[in-house]
Formats: structure tokens, C-alpha cells, sequence
């Protein structure tokens, strides 16, 4: 269940995971990983990605090989939006780290340089 829940979240198939929530158990909501699973869910509705990426570190079971598969586009959302807020210019690299939910400073470069590629691609094109 707690799978499907995210599954639905990150596909923003909101209709379809507010069926689900309506239909779970007493027991089921005080599982583990479905109390997980809807904790993304709020903290992404809200757009709180620093206890996103907290979410996505401390996933229970396998949430997290699920979580793996959609965490590109929400590190470069929460990218664009310290962009936005000015933040990024003040953040050093190893916040970016912490925040973006990366292992690494060079887990981080990865994916900054493949961000650098992806718009440079885009311009040649437009």
C-alpha cells in the first residue's frame, strides 16, 4: 500500500491516492511505511523539499528504490526554487549536498553537470 501511495504521489495522480487514503484501515495508517508514504505526500503538497529529501534518506523497506526513480526532477525543482529565493547564491556546496538529499559533494556535481548538458541540449534546439 505504502508503495502505490507514493507511486500515485509522484505521478500527481491525486484523484487516485485520495481514493486509496479513504479506503485504508485504522491499522494500516499507523504502519511504518504508510505513515511514511503520506508524510511525502504533505511535505510535497507543501512544497517543504528540506524534509523531503530528511523523507527520502530515512525511507523504511524499499521506499526508497521507488523514491530513487523520481528524485532527479524534485532535486531540480527544489534547485529552481533556491535559485528563486536567492539562496543558492548564499549556499555552499555542502548544504547543497545536504539539502538536494545527495551522498555526496560529487553525487551532487553529477547531477548538476547532467542539469548543465540536458539545457544546453535545450538551447541548441530552440
Amino acid at each position: 500500500m505504502s508503495y502505490k501511495i507514493l507511486y500515485y504521489v509522484f505521478c500527481e495522480m491525486e484523484s487516485e491516492t485520495l481514493k486509496m487514503l479513504k479506503g485504508l484501515t485504522e491499522e494500516e495508517n499507523k504502519e511504518e511505511s504508510i505513515k511514511h508514504s503520506l508524510e511525502v505526500r504533505k511535505v510535497l503538497v507543501s512544497g517543504n523539499y528540506g524534509r523531503f529529501f530528511k523523507l527520502y534518506r530515512n525511507a523504511p523497506n524499499m521506499s526508497g528504490y521507488l523514491m530513487d526513480v523520481f528524485i532527479d526532477k524534485h532535486r531540480l525543482i527544489s534547485l529552481q526554487r533556491m535559485a528563486l529565493s536567492y539562496i543558492a547564491s548564499n549556499a555552499d556546496l555542502g548544504y547543497m549536498v545536504n539539502f538536494l538529499g545527495c551522498e555526496s559533494e560529487q553525487e551532487l556535481e553529477i547531477f548538476l553537470v547532467g542539469i548543465g548538458k540536458i539545457l544546453y541540449y535545450i538551447r541548441i534546439f530552440l
